[in-house]
């Protein structure tokens, strides 16, 4: 983040945040400078006390901005100088019983299920707040390493920090999806053995070796000798359908 102490975070956040690949700030963050009051617009990087009326500059209404950096659908995109007078003019006006009103029945609900399908599932500032967007979690899986000495792996996770194990899961669906997001080395799957692939391995042996393999020479590794026995009954058949006499 930005070491700049004129500027701040309009809502609290957990620290570190996921810079923007297009644009200006962090996904689900608003910036604020606190000398100005004035917030930055994450496309053009401009400062304005509200964002709602420059935006449209952009071609683009508050609702789909909000979607698109990850801000919460409720959060509103003034100053706090600015939000502070309309929350004066709105006591002023008495136009708080109005606002209970409407939220009366179907509105309320429909607006509730809103907020929660986008700001705690989808909201990067969900997430930032919690400690789950990408930034946080390869963080903590760092600290993790660091603490054990090691690269731990996803079994160790689920051991020794379940709530990291579960940030992985919800935001990266497997291990090797965080790794490679995280530029980290992924893991191989192991190889499926068929009959054609344990042949030619047999073949290769032979060609390599100048000498009938035998079952200890495979006793490691991908082949092993049980793999064979398991496709063709028994080691001599194998060498038989691989026509090593």
């Amino acid at each position: 983040m930005d070491t700049n102490e004129e500027i701040e975070t309009l809502f609290k956040v957990e620290l570190p945040l996921e810079e923007l690949k297009e644009g200006f700030g962090y996904s689900g963050v608003l910036l604020r400078n606190k000398e100005q009051d004035t917030l930055q617009c994450h496309i053009c990087g401009t400062w304005h006390k509200g964002l709602s009326s420059h935006i449209k500059k952009h071609k683009m209404n508050t609702e789909t901005y909000k979607v698109k950096f990850g801000l919460p659908l409720t959060f509103p995109l003034v100053s706090r100088s600015t939000s502070a007078k309309h929350r004066k003019r709105a006591l002023g006006l008495n136009s708080i019983k109005n606002c209970i009103k409407k939220r009366n029945g179907k509105l309320a609900s429909d607006s509730c299920a809103r907020w929660k399908r986008n700001y705690h599932r989808n909201s990067a500032a969900f997430r930032n707040i919690n400690g789950t967007c990408a930034k946080q979690i390869e963080e903590r899986f760092i600290v993790l390493c660091d603490r054990e000495g090691r690269t731990v792996s996803y079994g160790d996770i689920q051991y020794l920090d379940k709530a990291l194990h579960s940030a992985i899961k919800r935001r990266f669906k497997t291990f090797n999806n965080f790794k490679s997001t995280m530029g980290l080395s992924t893991i191989e799957k192991p190889k499926i053995q068929t009959k054609v692939s344990l042949i030619n391995a047999l073949r290769s042996f032979f060609l390599k070796k100048h000498r009938v393999p035998k079952w200890r020479d495979f006793r490691k590794g991908n082949p092993c000798a049980a793999t064979f026995v398991n496709h063709f009954g028994s080691w001599s058949k194998a060498l038989a359908m691989a026509g090593i006499k």
